[in-house]
């Protein structure tokens, strides 16, 4: 009886124990759900903080892109969307356009499309992740920058015909592009190498980037030459859109009409006091003079810019006082005189950039532009044509800086051997070079400061935030 009573306890003892080790594995496992639970909870609340911090980022990225980078910021503003999802408030107190910006950040980003450099106006805004304690707001950096594509360095850009969109592109063996790669291979040779956006026509919004070039005409004509195929990858600096309306790959920058800030009549108030506005059918001529160094005795006058009254404007580009010149029209000859020796071509180099817009708004008129002699002089040259017709350039082989854009403008070049562009060219309409002509476009290496000449020209805008 003993030994029963005794294997009993033991019996009840185990299962005591049992039951113990049971309930301490259950309280274990109830522990465990719980902080399963509070782990789940949280982490929920932390993800809809992400969330909500991340849609409060891109709700503040697309006002910047549809109301700050293509027109102007004023002054503060906040939006939010419904039940706390997104919100944001700027708080920048800087004001002004993006696209007409002179301020260069101090920051490098060399992955950004102007590759670190351009302008931009820096706008400080507030994140909201949605929660309501005391750091439910996070201070945020967006950048509205901006950079001419031909500075920044799509040397030759082809677009889409601005009024003739099923015209023919014809490019011609001779027009080569000598960007940031260049390679011995190619000496001698037509190409079209790096630095190069090209339009199809087939296809507006589809930018050729294979090196064997698959253009048909119809559409587009460009050359086959030796020792490469035409039309090499390009380095493709910026998405190839425009100010164009639609964005359809067209090129409408000179003057698009409206509040457009990118408009090179608008940004450059070329119809204000500081600018010259001039017409070949009229007789208007303006002069200078030049002293004696030595006794500042006047020794003679001469003429820095002119209109024959027959149609012909000539611009002497050396001088001083030009600094933005308007031709509406009714010029057929535009006449640019460069540098005859090499003294005034280091002088030239030192004069302040010159911005040249001929901008039809009657009937076309514009039937030739003649480079004489050669130009160290910064140049921005923007023609736009009321109809399509083509422009004829003359030349004298040798070295031409200038960054240029044609609209609704053919171009025809005659040089009589190898003529140098040093900047860049952007044409929505076909080039031919006549019998002997080559055209080589080089980068502008105006790197001192890149605001005495960029400034000038239309730019592409885009926008970059950072975390403060």
């Amino acid at each position: 009886m003993k030994r029963k009573r005794s294997q009993s306890g033991s019996a009840i003892i185990y299962a005591l124990i049992d039951i113990a080790v049971g309930a301490v594995v259950l309280a274990g496992w109830v522990h465990v759900l719980a902080a399963r639970v509070l782990y789940t909870e949280q982490m929920s609340a932390a993800i809809k903080r992400r969330v909500v911090l991340e849609n409060s980022r891109m709700l503040a990225s697309q006002y910047f892109l549809e109301n700050v980078l293509p027109g102007s910021y004023s002054g503060t503003s906040s939006v939010a969307l419904a039940d706390n999802w997104a919100a944001f408030r700027l708080t920048g107190t800087n004001r002004g356009s993006p696209l007409t910006s002179t301020s260069i950040s101090a920051a490098l980003n060399a992955f950004s499309p102007g590759g670190g450099g351009g302008y931009t106006l820096d706008i400080s805004a507030d994140l909201s992740d949605g929660s309501a304690n005391a750091y439910a707001w996070y201070p945020w950096m967006f950048q509205a920058r901006s950079r001419s594509p031909m500075y920044g360095y799509d040397l030759f850009t082809s677009q889409k015909p601005t009024l003739s969109p099923g015209s023919q592109i014809i490019l011609p063996a001779g027009l080569n592009v000598r960007g940031n790669i260049i390679s011995p291979t190619y000496a001698g040779s037509s190409y079209l190498g790096a630095n190069v956006v090209l339009w199809r026509p087939n296809a507006p919004n589809d930018y050729h980037l294979t090196s064997s070039v698959s253009y048909q005409t119809p559409t587009v004509s460009l050359p086959t030459v030796s020792p490469i195929n035409a039309g090499l990858m390009s380095n493709f600096t910026f998405t190839p859109v425009t100010s164009g309306s639609g964005y359809d790959g067209s090129i409408s920058v000179i003057n698009p009409g409206g509040t457009a800030p990118n408009s090179l009549v608008a940004k450059h108030n070329m119809t204000g006091a500081d600018v010259i506005s001039i017409a070949g059918t009229g007789t208007d001529t303006y002069t200078t003079t030049t002293t004696d160094p030595n006794t500042g005795v006047i020794t003679g006058t001469y003429t820095y810019l002119s209109a024959n009254g027959s149609g012909t404007v000539t611009v002497l580009l050396i001088e001083q006082l030009l600094n933005k010149i308007y031709i509406q029209g009714n010029t057929t000859t535009l006449v640019l005189q460069g540098q005859a020796n090499s003294a005034d071509l280091v002088t030239a180099n030192e004069r302040p950039p010159l911005l040249i817009v001929v901008n039809e708004t009657g009937a076309s008129s514009l039937t030739s532009i003649q480079l004489q002699n050669q130009n160290n002089r910064r140049l921005y040259l923007a023609v736009k044509k009321s109809t399509a017709a083509t422009v004829a350039i003359s030349a004298t082989a040798g070295i031409w800086r200038q960054g240029a854009v044609f609209e609704n403008t053919a171009l025809s070049f005659t040089a009589g051997g190898a003529l140098g562009l040093t900047g860049g060219l952007r044409t929505d309409s076909s080039i031919s070079l006549a019998e002997g002509t080559t055209v080589n476009i080089s980068r502008e290496n105006d790197d001192t400061d890149p605001k005495l000449l960029e400034r000038y020209a239309d730019r592409f805008g885009w926008l970059e935030t950072y975390r403060q």
